[in-house]
């Protein structure tokens, strides 16, 4: 600003005369043109443009001049020779009266810039032929105020300047001390700005993009001092997200990934949603919820009101119980507390998800399991489903290891796997096969097509048909068509283990379904007559024995003869005895031997 002022001023200056210019007569004047230039008072302001006024006084043969003259005006950069600078302007029949005339003149902006200039003028008369350059040139000198404008102070300036021309550079400090001085703009033309003027505040206290040193908090940190969120955008879009506790309890929550993933309030904090999220469908924390954790994935949800639950990723999974788990898989369904999903719900083509509705129970994976029980578990497969009740020591443990259609419906109840198979009583087992039932406590049930309603019962079919075995609790029972067979029992098979046959047939082998049939073979173990023989009944009744010392009885268990046979006959390859039809082989009759 300065210098240009300065420069404005240096056109005007004290009058000069040139001298008269030869020749001009025989361009029409009637004699030599004796130029007296004079300059006038400079009637410029800086908010008034870059034109000035100028005057002089043109003589003709010694006389001054009258009429119209055409003045052509230029810049040179010396007196003489040298290089054009501006130009030229030309100021067709201008009045001259008694020699005087005044012209503005405007070489436009820029012009003036601190360097010295001379002015060259042309004249010619009004329409007719060449200019004629007037010498000498003019340079161009400071009035007395103008030189008085280069050092002016700044409180001698009243009115406002404009923006245009508050330009140029400022080599020494400019200070602005009132607290109310402000200024606008988004900084884009600021260069060289020291941190230590920001705020009183010294170059530790900001973030340099090359980092920092000594930021141990709590004396520093990088982010707010209120109750408002802080956002770290890429490309214009939201990448993360830290918002305030809304409960006061100084646990924010943490929003990466996609810009709709959201935790809603009130009354959410310590919550995490790290990632995931896509196009529409956003991953989701409800309100009044705490230390809640979403890793990925997208869709998935943590319902309102739950505490210290994970969704790890996968897509359209949903915790509703707190202290659960859901690692991933495709939408699953965890709604009891303290439970777990690991995954499945999906095989790339159906989508079926799992659920867990029990407290504290399980289901690994799988495609849409159904876990209602009280610590349970299924492990994977099909249309599985695990029940059991929900209280008490030993109370649920119902388990599903996998296959398809199974189910354990009450307390520690279980289906290891295959198809179609059921444990529907307390600590009932069906390890497998298929449509199998293990109904009684303790029951266990195996093969295919085979049941039970009695406790501790095991049951064996081969799925040739529908076997239900004996209607005896705590009996061993077996399908097999095929026979039946024993291979390499160096210790054989035996019946009553425990040795407690005390002259019966209840610890022996009967034969036929019927348990009151009476056909069978056993053995007397406890202490008395006829211990560790043979016994063979019919209609449940002991008909022959074999002691221990090889004996043989009939209708004795006690026989004391090799062979001893009790009763009133004996009919020796005959026919009905005491019927006289004959043959008789041999016949004997105690009475008639006097026995």
């Amino acid at each position: 600003m300065k210098n240009h002022i300065t420069k404005i001023a240096n056109s005007v200056g004290p009058a000069l005369r040139g001298p008269g210019i030869k020749g001009i007569a025989g361009r029409g004047l009637l004699g030599a043109l004796v130029a007296l230039l004079m300059l006038g008072t400079l009637d410029h302001a800086a908010a008034q443009g870059t034109a000035f006024s100028y005057q002089g006084q043109l003589e003709n043969g010694g006389s001054p001049a009258n009429g119209g003259y055409d003045l052509r005006f230029s810049l040179y950069d010396v007196a003489t020779g040298g290089t054009l600078v501006a130009g030229f302007i030309t100021n067709s029949a201008t009045p001259v009266s008694n020699g005087l005339f005044t012209v503005v003149l405007d070489f436009g902006a820029g012009v003036f810039g601190g360097t010295p200039y001379w002015l060259q003028i042309g004249v010619r008369t009004n329409g007719g032929g060449a200019f004629a350059a007037l010498s000498p040139r003019q340079e161009l000198t400071p009035a007395p105020y103008a030189i008085y404008a280069e050092g002016a102070n700044a409180a001698g300036i009243s009115g406002t300047i404009p923006a245009g021309d508050l330009g140029g550079t400022y080599g020494n400090i400019v200070d602005f001390s009132n607290s109310g001085n402000s200024f606008t703009g988004n900084g884009a033309g600021l260069t060289g700005v020291n941190a230590a003027t920001l705020g009183g505040l010294s170059a530790l206290n900001f973030w340099n993009t090359s980092g920092n040193a000594g930021t141990a908090p709590p004396g520093n940190f990088l982010g707010t001092t209120d109750n408002n969120p802080l956002e770290l955008h890429v490309s214009g879009i939201r990448g993360l997200r830290l918002e305030p506790d809304s409960r006061g309890l100084s646990a924010p929550n943490f929003i990466g990934g996609y810009v709709n993933n959201a935790i809603q309030q009130p009354g959410s904090g310590g919550d995490f949603i790290a990632g995931g999220g896509v196009g529409t469908i956003p991953n989701l924390i409800f309100s009044n919820s705490s230390g809640v954790f979403i890793g990925a994935g997208s869709g998935n949800q943590v319902g309102p009101g739950v505490n210290d639950s994970v969704v790890g990723g996968g897509r359209a999974n949903t915790v509703q119980a707190p202290d659960s788990v859901i690692v991933g898989g495709y939408q699953n369904t965890v709604s009891g507390a303290g439970s777990f999903i690991g995954g499945g719900g999906t095989d790339g083509t159906y989508i079926e998800g799992n659920s867990v509705g029990g407290q504290a129970s399980v289901v690994v994976g799988g495609l849409n399991n159904t876990n209602t029980g009280y610590a349970s578990t299924i492990g994977g497969g099909l249309l599985n489903k695990a029940d059991s009740t929900t209280g008490g020591y030993f109370s649920g443990g119902a388990t599903v290891g996998g296959g398809s259609g199974n189910s354990a419906s009450t307390d520690n109840a279980t289906v290891g796997g295959g198809v179609l198979n059921k444990a529907t009583a307390f600590a009932a087992t069906v390890p497998g096969g298929s449509l199998n039932v293990a109904g009684g406590q303790g029951s266990f049930a195996a093969g295919q097509s085979a049941s039970t309603t009695h406790p501790g019962t095991f049951i064996w079919g081969d799925g040739t048909q529908a076997f239900s075995g004996a209607d005896a609790d705590s009996a061993f029972n077996a399908l097999a068509s095929g026979g039946v067979f024993f291979y390499d029992g160096s210790n054989g098979v035996h019946i009553d283990g425990f040795g407690n046959n005390n002259g019966t047939l209840d610890f022996g082998i009967k034969f036929g379904g019927a348990l009151d049939s009476g056909e069978g073979i056993a053995s007397k173990r406890t202490v008395g007559g006829d211990q560790y023989g043979l016994d063979f009944y019919t209609e449940s009744a002991n008909r022959m024995s074999i002691a221990g010392n090889g004996f043989v009885g009939i209708n004795t268990t006690s026989p004391s003869e090799r062979l001893e046979v009790n009763g009133d006959y004996v009919l020796i390859d005959g026919g009905q005895a005491g019927d006289g039809n004959g043959p008789i082989d041999a016949y004997i009759h105690r009475r008639q031997w006097g026995w």
